[in-house]
């Protein structure tokens, strides 16, 4: 294990609003943080529990702060409930979602 704390893992996950982001803007250092830990060829993940935006919207939003990002690296909450269900669920079961109708969309993908 090198000196710093994220020589011990292969993946880093963070999380979005306060970590990386505060509102619109990068929290300040986040954007070069990230940069160097791509340069290392470490696996960079984020991680939301806001559901309103779908994996691709964060993703752009991500890029669009400097901050380079996949849609296959975001894991949103509403995503993570569509697989919990798909696979907890036996298959053609019906499941009612309460929650706004592009979550929804979102989700239904995954079924």
């Amino acid at each position: 294990m090198g000196d710093r704390l994220v020589d011990g893992y292969t993946l880093v996950v963070f999380d979005l609003d306060g970590v990386i982001y505060l509102i619109d803007r990068p929290i300040p250092g986040a954007v070069e943080t990230v940069a160097r830990l791509h340069a290392e060829g470490r696996a960079v993940a984020y991680a939301t529990n806001n559901a309103s935006r779908r994996s691709s919207e964060v993703a752009d939003l991500l890029t669009g702060m400097g901050v380079p990002a996949r849609p296959e690296e975001v894991l949103t909450s509403a995503a993570a409930s569509a697989e919990l269900l798909r696979d907890r669920l036996p298959p053609a079961r019906r499941c009612w979602w309460s929650a706004r109708r592009r979550c929804v969309r979102s989700c239904a993908r995954l079924a």
